[in-house]
């Protein structure tokens, strides 16, 4: 049955039950090849001398549990309302944002820790070449990854999806911090190794930070971006029988957004038509920004000047 055949309702569903299954996928791929290059990592550190490429494999175990925890918050957010939650569960996504960036922040803290405690102790050894391999490897699939999961995170919205995808990418210059490290290292700079794990630590800890503001604006009902609200006005504005737009307000609600206008229609027209152009209104709203769920239109009569 094509898509256009079907009711409202049913075409909200088959939409979320897509939008579910791809995101789902995204996460099934992320899991797997963070616990393969937590184990990749972890072990090429330990036999290759490498304390930048073991830190960085602890980086890549505190992604494999990142990733459990978007999932969690994806699986909770796509619930339906209930009688408990009459306008769903999308915030409980911010929740686990939230709960990457303190995990980011941790590790980040935690590399540079261990990293410095080691030098200072005579700990550093020179690195053999397994860890430059696993250092390479890692850089490859990370960013691979991190393009994969930012695209899906950007098609739906999906802020820990984004915050996942970012994870990656902080990953993936982790990794890029350790193959420095570990190529001046193997020339002699046993120095380098500690350095260049604090200098990546720091991008970690930024990125941490910046995830942890986005996560309490979505909580706090922030607006949307200048420019999706500008797509709104233009949206609404298009529909034939709309006189004046007296009002628009748009609240962030996890990763979708619930909106509040008010318009002014002909004083003459009849109730069905003043719902008709609501309708549209709805309609057009939703083309032009897919991840408006909650539209609410009051109808005023255009009085006169």
């Amino acid at each position: 049955m094509s898509i256009l055949n079907l009711g409202n309702h049913d075409k909200e569903s088959l939409i979320n039950m897509n939008k579910e299954k791809e995101m789902n996928r995204v996460i099934s791929v992320s899991l797997f090849a963070n616990i393969f290059l937590s184990f990749t990592k972890v072990l090429a550190g330990m036999l290759g001398n490498s304390n930048a490429l073991l830190a960085d494999g602890v980086h890549s175990v505190s992604d494999v549990l990142t990733t459990l925890v978007a999932f969690i918050g994806i699986k909770v957010s796509n619930k339906p309302p209930d009688a408990g939650h009459m306008y769903g569960h999308s915030k409980y996504e911010a929740i686990a944002s939230k709960i990457i960036a303190i995990f980011l922040v941790v590790t980040a803290l935690g590399i540079t820790y261990n990293a410095w405690m080691d030098y200072f102790e005579g700990k550093t050894l020179v690195p053999e070449s397994i860890a430059l391999y696993a250092a390479g490897l890692s850089i490859l699939i990370k960013e691979l990854l991190f393009r994969y999961v930012f695209r899906i995170g950007n098609k739906f919205n999906s802020l820990a999806l984004i915050s996942d995808a970012w994870h990656n990418r902080s990953d993936a210059l982790s990794s890029i911090g350790a193959f420095i490290g570990i190529v001046l290292a193997r020339y002699g700079f046993l120095w380098a190794d500690p350095l260049a794990s604090t200098a990546v630590a720091i991008i970690i800890l930024r990125v941490g930070i910046k995830i942890y503001l986005d996560s309490i604006d979505q909580l706090v009902d922030s607006s949307p971006d200048e420019s999706t609200m500008q797509k709104i006005n233009e949206a609404i504005a298009k529909v034939s029988g709309v006189l004046d737009v007296d009002e628009v307000k748009a609240r962030m609600v996890g990763s979708d957004i619930h909106i509040d206008l008010k318009i002014s229609v002909d004083k003459s027209i009849t109730v069905k038509e003043g719902h008709d152009i609501a309708v549209q209104v709805e309609e057009r709203i939703v083309k032009a920004v897919p991840n408006c769920q909650e539209i609410m239109v009051h109808v005023n009569p255009k009085l006169n000047d």
